[in-house]
């Protein structure tokens, strides 16, 4: 099935891109996995002075699709249209983002003193961390409200307020606070990179957690929203929000006014950019916009996986099963870490589609039955329907590994994660998503990205960040990366965190490829075959693993993320604390 016919000319592409209704042809390109650092510059190049009408377009479909759809929120979904607009701002804002902020930043990079303010803060220390920290604010914000503001720029943020105000007839303001801040101001300040800031140049640890606090501070006033008892440690800060707020409302007025005023003037992208350049990345990108089923795709290659894992999981537990004949039967379907990585962006984890080990008719069929039942059914599925479910737990993979290793990396957003609490040298942060709670943490390990990946998953490893589940038993192997597990506490409960016997069905894939970050990731899934257990709370996880990325040729920084339903109280916070000790055990072995 073909977006296009694949065989037109050049011309007749063109004209496609600049001419179908509504800008259909080139609104198709944006899919998930749209490469739109390549994307905008080519179509810079091939749609002339129709770029500015084709980001209009972009800009009506994303007001409109937070209107018709409740569960999205304006500017904080990462659709691949919100991209392609910040990308364009960082763009033709380069020099404007760099003259805000190059200043204040240095300073925090070069700052040896701390801008930590919430609960951990000494008294005595507290009030100069909050005069730091409120003082680099403030000279940004003043530095963004002498600035000059791109015409290009000022133009989309025009069209932005006209849509809002056209769909929502009011918050125009936030409108533009959301689109000007939360999407490009703010993320510049956490990662300065994307205004080309300190290319190369590592961000210390004080500039890192500073510029998240500056960016929280900055996104509160362009909302003017105060902090309340949620982030009781920022209240202090109110007084800015009070004070400043009238001219960021002024700031967004000046901006309309001077787009209004060059409305129709044409523009150009600053690209260097060939036209035979641009058609080949529109040709790209076209491949990945036909509809293709990528988990089929998967399933009927049958080529050996270009990239093995390299340390598969350690399955010498005297507690772990393995059914002899599993391999012989899912050997068609082998694939490895590097297939589902390749085609992983094309995914992105929401709260629907992940994997479940209950469901609301199966649970009512199958009543809690005792221990010596349970142990003898379990595994009896492997044999039935093993190619939709296989397509199923695949699919379930990608999506976990795309959406962990965007959640666990050093630009994601910042603004929307909450300090939880901090022990043995750690810091977690917490944050709700679609009635979702996500625990993070993240440590620096002077080991090389294979080694802690071989140590995670060994035997060995597992007991130190798995503690607590003191049995473990094979139901079904997938695959060399993946396989289906049975854990249960067992009556470890007073020694964890667990308050109760429980146990958990759960999906493990682990891959490793020296390229890309290395994953070992799980999530509950329901099986038939392993119902719930007499005395034991049958526990869920959503797609939860750890990331590994290498820092050098003997450091690596590996994350942690649980992710479970908001409510659920099953220890994952003290799991995530675990890696503390990962950390200790992989470098005491050094």
């Amino acid at each position: 099935m073909r977006l296009w016919s694949m065989d037109m000319d050049d011309a007749a592409l063109v004209a496609s891109l600049r001419d179908a209704p509504d800008f259909d042809a080139t609104m198709a390109l944006l899919t998930p996995s749209a490469d739109v650092k390549q994307l905008l510059p080519s179509l810079g190049v091939l749609l002339g002075e129709s770029l500015h009408p084709f980001l209009c377009t972009v800009v009506a479909k994303e007001v409109q699709q937070a209107a018709e759809t409740p569960s999205i929120e304006l500017f904080r979904a990462n659709s691949p249209g919100m991209r392609l607009l910040s990308e364009f701002s960082y763009l033709v804002g380069d020099a404007y983002f760099r003259s805000v902020l190059l200043a204040p930043l240095e300073t925090l990079y070069d700052s040896s003193e701390s801008y930590e303010v919430n609960e951990t803060v000494p008294l005595d220390a507290l009030s100069a961390n909050q005069s730091r920290l409120e003082a680099t604010a403030q000279a940004i914000l003043d530095s963004l409200l002498a600035a000059e503001c791109p015409a290009p720029l000022a133009r989309v943020c025009l069209a932005f307020r006209h849509c809002v105000a056209t769909t929502f007839h009011t918050y125009t303001d936030a409108a533009l606070g959301g689109f000007l801040f939360l999407r490009v101001l703010c993320p510049a300040v956490v990662v300065p990179a994307k205004a080309h800031l300190f290319p190369g140049r590592p961000m210390p640890p004080i500039a890192r957690r500073a510029t998240v606090l500056v960016a929280k501070l900055l996104q509160n006033l362009a909302n003017n929203v105060l902090f309340g008892a949620k982030e009781e440690y920022m209240t202090p800060f109110n007084g800015f929000i009070r004070k400043n707020y009238a001219a960021v409302v002024a700031l967004y007025d000046r901006i309309c006014t001077s787009a209004t005023a060059s409305e129709h003037a044409p523009y150009t992208l600053p690209t260097a950019m060939s036209y035979a350049t641009a058609l080949e990345v529109v040709k790209r990108e076209r491949v990945k916009s036909a509809p293709v089923n990528k988990t089929e795709l998967l399933l009927a290659q049958s080529t050996e996986p270009t990239v093995l894992m390299s340390a598969p999981i350690d399955r010498s537990s005297h507690t772990s099963h393995r059914q002899s004949n599993v391999r012989d039967r899912t050997s068609q379907f082998t694939r490895s870490f590097g297939t589902f990585v390749q085609r992983s962006s094309n995914f992105f984890m929401t709260s629907r589609g992940e994997g479940s080990s209950t469901r609301a008719t199966e649970t009512a069929r199958h009543r809690p039955l005792p221990w010596r039942d349970v142990k003898a059914h379990m595994g009896s599925l492997n044999a039935t329907d093993v190619r939709p479910r296989h397509s199923q737990y695949i699919d379930w993979i990608q999506r976990s590994i795309a959406y962990l290793v965007k959640a666990s990396a050093e630009n994601e957003d910042m603004l929307s994660w909450r300090p939880l609490k901090q022990k043995h040298g750690v810091q977690l942060w917490t944050r709700d998503v679609h009635a979702i709670t996500e625990v993070r943490a993240s440590v620096v390990v002077r080991s090389g990205k294979k080694a802690c990946f071989s140590y995670l998953c060994s035997s060995r490893g597992r007991k130190t960040w798995g503690q607590g589940w003191n049995y473990e038993r094979e139901v079904e192997l997938v695959d060399h990366t993946t396989r289906v597990l049975y854990k249960s506490t067992n009556g470890s409960s007073r020694l964890w965190s667990f308050s109760a016997d429980q146990d958990i069905a759960l999906l493990e894939s682990a891959g490793y490829d020296a390229d890309r970050p290395a994953t070992l990731v799980f999530q509950s899934v329901y099986r038939s075959d392993v119902p719930p257990v007499q005395g034991c709370a049958r526990v869920e996880l959503r797609a939860s693993g750890f990331v590994l990325r290498a820092e050098g040729p003997t450091e690596t920084r590996l994350s942690v993320i649980y992710r479970f339903d908001t409510g659920q109280q099953a220890g994952w916070t003290k799991h995530a604390l675990a890696i503390a000790r990962v950390k200790l055990d992989l470098e005491s072995s050094v």
